[in-house]
């Protein structure tokens, strides 16, 4: 699955800034900026399916419900014991989705982090990443302080009919070097 690699693109396209007080919402529920892990790890479990990122202790995928049936909404991920990333799944879409839907929810997704970040100015960067069965194509858009919205495009390469584009938007605390 292409989560990793896309919740890493994400992180390295975002502009650093430390951004307390910063909020944004998963699923009706409100996660903060520089909250404490322990407290936003008990609340999360009680809500969601929680999915450990396998190439950083830190950081967490929030299911709808347990897998393989749920699917995820967010990710969050700390650092020195505080919430450091918030991002939140704003819609994933298959070939047969209309258009007007996925471009509707991008537009949402941008104004949202524009809003966000006080800002209507982002930056914007493209990248392409291909195995032989699929190729990604991720867009992000860094707004000031922290804000990104992401837009990525699975191809399955054996059947170019089949392709999702998941969309996100997030915010990061602290710059985190990886």
């Amino acid at each position: 699955m292409g989560g990793v690699v896309k919740y890493s693109v994400a992180l390295a396209c975002l502009a650093s800034s430390l951004a307390y007080g910063q909020s944004l919402s998963i699923s009706f529920m409100g996660f903060e900026l520089g909250t404490q892990q322990a407290l936003v790890m008990e609340e999360v479990r009680r809500r969601f399916t929680v999915v450990p990122l396998s190439s950083d202790p830190n950081g967490f995928f929030l299911a709808d419900a347990p897998m393989p049936n749920g699917r995820f909404v967010g990710a969050l991920g700390f650092k020195d014991g505080k919430l450091n990333y918030i991002e939140r799944t704003w819609g994933l879409f298959g070939s047969t989705t209309d258009s007007i839907k996925v471009v509707d929810t991008l537009s949402a997704a941008l104004e949202s982090a524009a809003k966000n970040s006080g800002s209507k100015q982002a930056i914007q960067n493209v990248s392409r990443q291909r195995t032989p069965q699929v190729e990604w194509t991720t867009t992000s858009w860094a707004y000031p302080k922290g804000w990104t919205v992401t837009m990525t495009v699975q191809n399955n390469l054996p059947d170019p009919t089949d392709r999702t584009i998941e969309i996100k938007e997030g915010v990061l605390g602290e710059k985190v070097s990886r």
